[in-house]
C-alpha cells in the first residue's frame, strides 16, 4: 500500500507502508509509512526499532534486506533482529 505526502516545496512524494517486527519478540510490531528511496536500515533506525547498532533485517523467507530500498519490501512484514553472523568452515573433510 502506498500513500502520497506533500514535501516542503509542495510536490507530492509517494510513501510506502512496511510493518517492522522484532524477531525476538513478535508482539512488538510497528507499521510505518516512509519514503521508498530510504534503506530498510534507515527506516528501522528512524522508527526506533533497532536493538543496537549491530542488527539485520530479514524478509519472511530469511533473506537479509537491511541495505535494500524500502520499495523492495513494500507492504511486507520484515523482522528486525541480531546481525547475521557469517559462518562456515573451510577444509573440513
Amino acid at each position: 500500500m502506498s500513500t502520497k505526502q506533500r514535501n516542503n516545496n509542495g510536490s507530492q512524494q509517494r510513501c510506502v507502508q512496511v510493518t517492522l517486527s522484532n524477531a525476538l519478540d513478535q508482539s512488538e510490531k510497528r507499521t510505518i509509512e516512509i519514503s521508498p528511496n530510504q534503506t530498510v536500515r534507515q527506516a528501522v533506525v528512524n522508527a526506533g526499532m533497532a536493538p543496537s547498532n549491530q542488527f539485520d533485517v530479514f524478509s519472511s523467507v530469511g533473506e537479509v534486506v537491511t541495505q535494500k530500498p524500502v520499495s523492495n519490501v513494500e507492504g511486507e512484514t520484515v523482522y528486525v533482529g541480531p546481525a547475521r553472523i557469517a559462518g562456515g568452515n573451510k577444509g573440513v573433510c
